[in-house]
């Protein structure tokens, strides 16, 4: 694989490839997304699949906790589930191979759909559904879901910053009240490792498509199946009520 000589470091506390050494600007913004020279193709992931992607991540998740496992709760409000380190380093693992063409991509989640601020080109939607946890600790209750769904919103920013065209994915996890309690909260999903490197695959390769003219393999739906034992019921969920329902996309 082709690599620029250039350092580069992960920044946990902005969630974003940082370059240690920025050079030459390869993209320039009119009122339309364009680049001013050729898009290396050349560059691939270094994945040929998803399966052989969520097979590495899980590798290195199981390698440093020593066990696989999904927290078996979190605090509310959690955007990440419980599972912060591996949301970001499956989005550093596949994104930074957009860094050859001088583009740095962030991660962000978000409480609600971004507006068109008129700063970038339009957000494009990525939606991706898997099998999902809850817990609702008030009502002591645990329940598991096939329609656990996040969303995710992509664009490139027009200018420049630090020499460097800037790509930004802004997401959130959508929640699902619980049936056992009268609270009107939405519990934080609890996402499998495998699942959410499946999506960031599928986010990943929307990207590369998009902008980048980059044929990516496609996802593979269902790492985890399930038989529910009751309908899925969108008064409880989140994305339903946000005009999202499942089933639907």
């Amino acid at each position: 694989m082709i690599r620029n000589i250039v350092s580069i470091q992960w920044s946990p506390l902005y969630s974003m490839i940082v370059p240690v050494q920025p050079f030459c600007i390869v993209a320039n913004y009119p009122c339309e997304y364009q680049l001013s020279t050729p898009v290396n193709l050349n560059v691939r992931p270094m994945f040929r699949n998803s399966q052989e992607f969520v097979q590495s991540l899980l590798t290195k998740f199981k390698s440093e906790h020593g066990v696989y496992f999904i927290p078996s709760s979190t605090f509310s409000g959690d955007p990440y589930g419980g599972l912060e380190r591996f949301w970001k380093n499956a989005f550093m693992w596949l994104f930074i191979e957009l860094f050859e063409n001088n583009h740095l991509w962030t991660l962000k989640p978000i409480q609600k759909p971004p507006d068109d601020d008129g700063k970038g080109t339009p957000w494009e939607t990525v939606i991706h559904s898997a099998k999902v946890r809850f817990n609702c600790e008030q009502a002591n209750h645990g329940w598991t879901s096939m329609q656990g769904r996040v969303v995710f919103w992509f664009r490139i920013l027009y200018g420049i910053e630090a020499g460097f065209a800037r790509g930004e994915v802004v997401f959130k996890l959508y929640g699902q009240k619980c049936e056992r309690c009268t609270s009107e909260a939405f519990e934080t999903p609890l996402w499998y490792p495998e699942e959410i490197a499946n999506a960031m695959w599928n986010l990943y390769s929307k990207v590369a498509e998009k902008f980048y003219g980059r044929p990516v393999d496609k996802v593979v739906r269902g790492l985890r199946g399930g038989k529910p034992r009751t309908p899925h019921k969108p008064e409880l969920c989140q994305s339903c009520s946000d005009g999202l329902p499942c089933g639907k996309f």
